[in-house]
């Protein structure tokens, strides 16, 4: 089968049992989803070329501008041609999309030597682009915030 020849790799995204484990010991924490996460990680130049997508497009005039610009075909629309397209940004549906984006997050942290403790949560604890930080009082939690954010601004 195709799962016995593949070869094992680091598994870049954190145990969902751990997750939830932590989540039940800890009496405070915070959650956040990073907006529009996937498309603001860029991929190596070299690579884009190896993340394609044929796309049916055709030409049709912009009513407002007046000018004529490309626009995806959909369902029974014979008109068109087809387009290669090169994606310089990390698409959702790519496959390991995910490790990707959990990559970025985890180099942009260190990037901006966020604290310690802060760094070391997101890498048990961050799912893609979805991040739990586990904290004891609610004051620690609002430092957190803070230092997940100033982390993340870049």
């Amino acid at each position: 089968s195709l799962n016995q020849c593949m070869k094992d790799c680091t598994a870049y995204l954190p145990d969902m049992l751990g997750i939830f484990l932590r989540f039940r010991a800890a009496p405070f924490c915070i959650l956040g989803d990073i907006e529009s996460c996937y498309w603001a990680v860029a991929p190596d130049p070299e690579l884009c070329s190896l993340m394609r997508t044929w796309v049916r497009v055709k030409e049709q005039k912009n009513e407002d501008t007046g000018l004529m610009e490309l626009v995806a075909c959909f369902g029974d629309d014979e008109d068109g041609f087809w387009l290669d397209v090169a994606h310089c940004a990390i698409p959702f549906g790519l496959g390991p999309a995910g490790s990707c984006v959990t990559a970025g997050i985890r180099k942009s942290v260190r990037d901006n030597k966020a604290d310690p403790y802060i760094l070391q949560q997101l890498i048990q604890n961050c799912l893609m682009d979805d991040l739990s930080c586990f904290c004891y009082n609610k004051e620690n939690c609002l430092k957190y915030k803070r230092q997940i954010t100033s982390a993340l601004e870049t």
